[in-house]
């Protein structure tokens, strides 16, 4: 049970660094915007404003389903408080896999626009 607590907790850090980390770089991007005009750079700015846009949505249903479940575990060691400490519980390889993939679309995504603003800025 702690192990999953503690893999919770860790992915909300995660995940809330990631989402201000977008905050960040849409104001970058915002910068971008105002110092080209260009059709091929507005194509790119679009491009990642839409990309920002998709991450900040799977990060917020991440971090529901990520807590959604917490409250599960919370809810069951309210209800069995000494069978808690006894119950196996099944691993949540599925958000697991899940985080895993953010984390490596996020990275794949971080790279493309930071080589991006290093060509524009």
């Amino acid at each position: 049970m702690s192990d999953l607590h503690f893999e919770h907790t860790a992915w909300n850090s995660e995940l809330s660094f990631e989402k201000d980390e977008l905050k960040i770089f849409q104001n970058r991007l915002e910068e971008v915007a105002s110092r080209w005009t260009t059709k091929e750079v507005m194509i790119q700015v679009e491009h990642f404003q839409n990309n920002f846009l998709r991450h900040n949505e799977v990060i917020d249903t991440l971090k529901h389903d990520v807590n959604s479940h917490e409250k599960e575990l919370v809810d069951f060691v309210e209800e069995h408080p000494v069978a808690s400490d006894h119950v196996h519980f099944k691993d949540h390889t599925a958000f697991r896999d899940k985080i895993e993939t953010q984390r490596k679309l996020y990275a794949e995504l971080k790279t493309e626009f930071l080589r991006f603003l290093t060509e524009t800025m």
